[in-house]
């Protein structure tokens, strides 16, 4: 009986609804401009009306905004001794080019672009932040209004590199606090913070793999993405 109660109930708002609808509808003048309308009417279809004239709005503001248009910038690559660098590829992330026999460059930036970077030639150092911070730094930030960067390249003395060693750390994600998930092998929660382990275990078992490897070998290490959780 009451199954019974719940159908009749749905089945008599559904046609109460449609003929909310179909009200509106018919109150509609041929040329689309609505007669007048019963208050009742008018609350029950207006802020329908509302909402969706309102998003059509939004979406046709989002498609109609324009992107900022599109910057060239130039630069030159050369070594320490003024040297050009031809031949070298040079990216804003979206676009890429060759230096010239001169070792200038011209890229159409693109208006997402916030970087300026070059591939590193197997015969040349890569760049480094400095003597403390060993993380590479082979390109520049875009800022406004500025469009010359240029870029210095130191030569290896042996000429091109043929051999060298890479460390690769797949996704990380370490955090200054600890995971709650974390367990030792006696099931007993490890409080730990992520990061503190990340130097105490894991750096230190990269560096007992250095120690293995021969000392006149470069290495090189990257960081595959997601270096920290949040």
């Amino acid at each position: 009986m009451k199954r019974k109660q719940v159908l009749l109930t749905i089945m008599g708002t559904l046609v109460a609804a449609a003929g909310v609808v179909a009200t509106a509808l018919a109150l509609r003048q041929p040329g689309g401009a609505p007669l007048h309308q019963p208050a009742a009417l008018q609350r029950l279809v207006r802020p329908w009306a509302l909402r969706a004239t309102t998003a059509k709005q939004q979406q046709d503001t989002v498609k109609r905004t324009p992107l900022p248009p599109d910057t060239v910038i130039v630069g030159t690559l050369a070594d320490e001794q003024g040297q050009p660098m031809p031949h070298v590829t040079v990216s804003d992330g979206y676009t890429c080019t060759l230096t010239d026999t001169m070792g200038h460059y011209r890229l159409r930036r693109n208006a997402r672009a916030r970087f300026v970077f070059y591939t590193v030639p197997d015969y040349c150092e890569v760049p480094t932040h400095s003597p403390t911070d060993r993380t590479a730094c082979f390109y520049q930030l875009l800022l406004k209004g500025h469009d010359t960067y240029d870029f210095t390249l130191r030569r290896l003395r042996g000429g091109r590199e043929m051999r060298y060693r890479l460390v690769v750390f797949g996704d990380p994600q370490v955090t200054s606090s600890h995971n709650p998930y974390y367990a030792g092998p006696n099931d007993n929660r490890i409080t730990t913070t992520d990061l503190r382990r990340f130097t105490s275990e894991t750096m230190a078992d990269v560096k007992t793999l250095l120690a293995q490897w021969p000392a006149d070998e470069p290495v090189y290490a990257i960081s595959m993405g997601d270096d920290v959780q949040y």
